[in-house]
C-alpha cells in the first residue's frame, strides 16, 4: 500500500501556497501561436519531497532531501513552408535553479532543426539536427557515500544528447514505398556514468513500406549500426569495451481502424555484440502495442504495451563505497510497460489529463553467475490540469507520485511532487 505520511502531506500544502503564490506575467504585444515565427517563454515551479530518489534511511551527507525547484525557459519557434520545401526550427534556453541544492543549478540549451525536403511529390525524406539536454535520473545515476555523512560525491551530472539523422521516402507504384536513411547519435554525460556510457552510434537502415487506400501502414525495416563509447580503453578489470555492433529486424504496423480508433503495433529483434567482451552481449525481441481512441469530442484515451531492451552496464570492481549495494555486474535490462493516459477536455479552454505507468525492469546479463539478483518495478502517476487563460497564454498544474520496488538493497524509493507552470507563445 502506498504511504502517504502527514508530514509529508503538511509540506506538499505548504509548498501548494508558495507556488500559488508565484507571479506570472504576459505581455499585450503577443501573436497568434499559428504564427510563422513564434517567441515562447516559460516559467515552472516544483516542489520534490524525494529529489535523489532514496529509501527512508538514505544518508545524504550536506544535501537535502527534498527541494523546490524553479525552472525559466526563453525560446523560438520557425515553422515556413515553400513550395514542397518545408522548414521547421525550435530552440530554447532553460535556467534550473535548486532552493535546497544549489549545487544542481544547471543550464540547458535544446534544439531542433528539420528540413522536410521534396524532390518531388514522389521522393520526399527529411534532414534533421536536435539537442536535448537534461539532469541524469537520480534512480539510476548514484554518486551518494553513505559511508561519509558530509560528503556529496558529484551529484550533478548533465547528459546530453544530439542527433543527425537523413531519412528518404521513395513511392515506387500503387501503394508501394522504399524507405531508408543514415543516423548518428551521440551521447556524453558531465559526469563519468560507466552503466550507461558515453557514445557515438552510427547507423543505416533500409526496407519497404505499404500504404493501403484506407491510410493503414505496412512497413518492414532493417537497421545496422556501430557505436564507440568514447574516452575508454579495454577495461579487463571492470569488463567495459571500447565498442559494439548492434542490428534490427522491425516491422510495423499503423492500423487507422476507424475516424476514431488508432492501433499503432511494432515487433522487432535486437542483437549487440561488443567489441571484445561477449559476456557483455544481448539479444532479444522487442515489441510495442498502442490503442488511441476518440468516442467524443472531448474524451481521448491512449494505451500502450511495449517490450525494449536497454543497455545498463555494471561492475561490482566499482566497488559499494560510491553506490548503494556491491556485487552487481549486469550488462543489460529488459523493460516490459503498461501505460494508460486518458484525457477529458472540460471546456474549450481546461483540460484535465490523468497517466499511469507500470514498468517490470529484469536486470540480465550478470558476469558473476552467482551474484545477486536485480528486479525493479516502477510505477507513477500523473494528474495535470491545463488552462488557456489567452489565446497565447497557458497554465499547467501537475501532481506526480513514484514509486520503486526493487529487491536490489537500499533501491526502494518513493517520491511525490506538484507544480505549476505557464507558457507565453508571442
Amino acid at each position: 500500500m502506498t504511504r502517504f505520511p502527514v508530514r509529508k502531506s503538511k509540506r506538499i500544502i505548504i509548498a501548494a501556497l508558495a507556488l500559488l503564490s508565484t507571479p506570472l506575467s504576459h505581455s499585450a504585444l503577443a501573436a497568434e501561436p499559428e504564427d510563422t515565427l513564434n517567441f515562447v517563454f516559460g516559467a515552472d515551479v516544483k516542489y520534490e519531497d524525494n529529489l535523489f530518489r532514496v529509501d527512508e534511511d538514505a544518508a545524504l551527507g550536506d544535501a537535502s532531501k527534498h527541494d523546490i525547484v524553479h525552472a525559466y525557459t526563453a525560446g523560438i519557434k520557425l515553422d515556413k513552408q515553400y513550395s514542397l520545401q518545408r522548414f521547421q526550427l525550435e530552440g530554447t534556453v532553460s535556467e534550473n535553479k535548486y532552493q535546497e541544492n544549489d549545487f544542481l543549478d544547471w543550464t540547458g540549451f535544446n534544439y531542433r532543426a528539420a528540413w522536410l525536403w521534396s524532390l518531388t511529390p514522389r521522393i520526399t525524406g527529411r534532414l534533421l539536427a536536435s539537442q536535448n539536454e537534461t539532469l541524469n535520473n537520480f534512480g539510476d545515476f548514484r554518486r551518494v557515500d553513505p559511508n561519509a555523512p558530509n560528503v556529496t560525491r558529484d551529484l550533478r551530472s548533465i547528459q546530453t544528447n544530439e542527433r543527425r539523422e537523413f531519412t528518404a521516402d521513395i513511392l515506387l507504384w500503387g501503394g508501394w514505398h522504399v524507405v531508408g536513411g543514415a543516423t548518428q547519435v551521440e551521447s556524453r554525460n558531465s559526469v563519468s556514468f560507466n552503466e550507461v556510457g558515453d557514445f557515438t552510434q552510427d547507423s543505416a537502415e533500409f526496407g519497404g513500406r505499404y500504404v493501403f487506400p484506407s491510410g493503414t501502414e505496412i512497413t518492414l525495416v532493417r537497421r545496422e549500426a556501430t557505436g564507440d563509447y568514447k574516452g575508454r580503453v579495454v577495461d579487463n578489470v571492470r569488463v567495459l569495451d571500447t565498442g559494439y555492433d548492434q542490428s534490427e529486424t522491425e516491422a510495423k504496423l499503423d492500423w487507422r481502424v476507424t475516424g476514431k480508433s488508432h492501433i499503432t503495433a511494432r515487433v522487432g529483434y535486437t542483437d549487440r555484440e561488443h567489441d571484445n567482451f561477449n559476456e557483455r552481449d544481448y539479444d532479444g525481441m522487442t515489441g510495442l502495442l498502442a490503442w488511441r481512441w476518440t468516442p467524443t469530442d472531448k474524451l481521448l484515451l491512449n494505451t500502450a504495451l511495449s517490450r525494449n531492451l536497454y543497455s545498463f552496464q555494471e561492475s561490482n570492481a566499482l566497488g559499494g563505497g560510491v553506490f548503494f549495494g556491491n556485487g552487481y555486474d549486469y550488462s543489460y535490462y529488459v523493460a516490459d510497460t503498461f501505460t494508460i493516459s486518458p484525457l477529458w477536455a472540460i471546456t474549450e479552454k481546461t483540460s484535465l489529463r490523468f497517466r499511469y505507468d507500470w514498468s517490470d525492469r529484469d536486470y540480465r546479463g550478470d558476469l558473476d553467475p552467482n551474484g545477486p539478483t536485480r528486479r525493479d518495478i516502477v510505477k507513477s502517476m500523473t494528474l495535470t490540469a491545463e488552462w488557456q487563460a489567452l489565446r497565447t497564454l497557458v497554465v499547467s498544474a501537475v501532481a506526480r507520485h513514484e514509486d520503486r520496488n526493487s529487491d536490489r538493497e537500499a533501491y526502494d524509493y518513493e517520491t511525490d511532487s506538484i507544480g505549476i507552470s505557464a507558457e507565453l507563445i508571442f
